[in-house]
C-alpha cells in the first residue's frame, strides 16, 4: 500500500486496466478473396473502408442489365430442384418429355412461342444440359441409385471455415459424382468472360471453385472428398468438368495465408489497374482520394474499353 501526498496510507498510482477487447476480424469471403487477388486495393476498400457494406455483396445488382440477368438465373435455378419429382421424373422415357418437364419449372416469356428472349434460351439451354445428365444416371443406375446421385447433394449453401481469420463462402450447388466416389463443386456463371478455354479465366474458375473445396474438405462437411468443380454457362452454352490440380490447392491456401497476414499487419494493398477499373465501385475513391482528402490520383487515359458483359461477378 503507498502514500497519500499528505504523508497518509494510500493507494498509490491507480492503474486502469482497458479491459475494451479488439474487434475480430470479418471472415473473409470467397469474392473478397478473388478481389484481392484481382486487384488487392478493390479488397481493401470493400473490407477496411466500407465494412458496412460488406455482407450485402448478394444483393439484386440491377445497376447494369447484365448483372441483373446473372442475378435471374441464380434466383431460378435456386429454385428450380426443389420443385422437381424425381418419381415422376423416373418414369418419363423420351428426351422431349423430360426437358418439358423440367423447362416447364422455370419461368417463360411473354414471347416465348413467337420470339425467345436470351433468358429463355438460357433456361432451354439448361434443362437440355439437365436431361442429359439425367438419362446418363437413370441408364447407369438402378433406381435406387438414381433417385440418391441425380439431385444436388446441397444447393445455396454456406460454408464457413475456422482459420487465423475465417474463411466463407456460398456455394451455388454441390453434386455428387459417383465414379470418382467424390464431390464436385458447381458453380452457375453468365458473363461472357467465364470462358475455360480461356487460360486466364480457367486459372481464376479454379481458384473461386477451390476455394469452397479447400472449407468442404478441411470441414469434412461431406462424407467424401471434393475433388473435382463444374462449370455451367448458359450464355456461352459451356458445361465443364474438371479435377482440382494440386498446384491450385497450395496456391489458394498460400494466397489465402498471405492476405491473413497483410489484413493483420495492415500491410500495402496496391491497385492493379486494368481496363476494368472503368467499371470498379471504388474508382472515385481510388483514383481521387477519400471523401474530404485532395486528389491523390488523376485516371490514366490508357485504360482502354472492355465489353460490358465481361464485367460480371456472377
Amino acid at each position: 500500500m503507498g502514500q497519500g501526498d499528505d504523508g497518509s496510507p494510500g493507494l498509490g498510482p491507480m492503474v486502469v486496466e482497458d479491459k475494451k477487447e479488439k474487434e475480430p476480424f470479418k471472415p473473409i469471403r470467397k469474392s473478397a478473396f478473388m478481389n484481392y487477388k484481382k486487384c488487392p486495393k478493390k479488397f481493401w476498400f470493400s473490407y477496411f473502408i466500407h465494412g458496412e457494406d460488406y455482407w450485402n455483396y448478394n444483393e439484386s445488382t440491377s445497376k447494369n442489365e447484365a448483372a441483373a440477368k446473372g442475378d435471374i438465373f441464380h434466383a431460378e435455378v435456386d429454385g428450380f430442384y426443389g420443385q422437381i419429382d424425381y418419381e415422376l421424373l423416373y418414369e418419363l422415357t423420351n428426351t422431349t418429355k423430360v426437358i418439358k418437364y423440367m423447362r416447364d419449372k422455370f419461368s417463360y416469356s411473354d414471347t416465348y412461342d413467337t420470339e425467345k428472349t436470351e433468358m429463355d434460351e438460357w433456361f432451354d439451354w439448361y434443362c437440355e444440359t439437365e436431361a442429359k445428365r439425367f438419362f446418363f444416371f437413370k441408364e447407369k443406375y438402378p433406381k435406387s441409385e438414381f433417385l440418391e446421385f441425380f439431385p444436388p447433394k446441397e444447393t445455396e449453401w454456406q460454408v464457413t471455415m475456422k482459420d487465423d481469420i475465417d474463411r466463407t463462402g456460398h456455394i451455388d450447388r454441390i453434386d455428387y459424382l459417383p465414379n470418382e466416389k467424390a464431390y464436385a463443386i458447381v458453380e452457375y456463371k453468365t458473363g461472357k468472360s467465364y470462358d475455360p478455354k480461356r487460360p486466364n479465366n480457367l486459372s481464376s474458375l479454379r481458384a473461386e471453385c477451390g476455394f469452397y473445396a479447400i472449407i468442404c474438405n478441411e470441414m469434412k462437411l461431406l462424407d467424401h472428398p471434393v475433388h473435382y468443380w463444374i462449370l455451367y454457362n448458359p450464355r456461352l452454352k459451356i458445361y465443364h468438368v474438371e479435377r482440382f490440380p494440386a498446384a491450385t490447392m497450395r496456391a489458394v491456401n498460400n494466397a489465402y495465408k498471405g492476405l491473413v497476414q497483410k489484413v493483420k499487419e495492415a500491410g500495402d494493398f496496391p491497385r492493379k489497374i486494368t481496363p476494368l477499373c472503368m467499371w470498379c465501385d471504388y474508382r472515385r475513391e481510388c483514383f481521387h482520394g477519400l471523401p474530404g482528402e485532395p486528389k491523390k490520383y488523376i485516371i490514366p487515359r490508357t485504360l482502354g474499353k472492355t465489353d460490358d458483359t465481361e464485367r460480371q461477378e456472377d
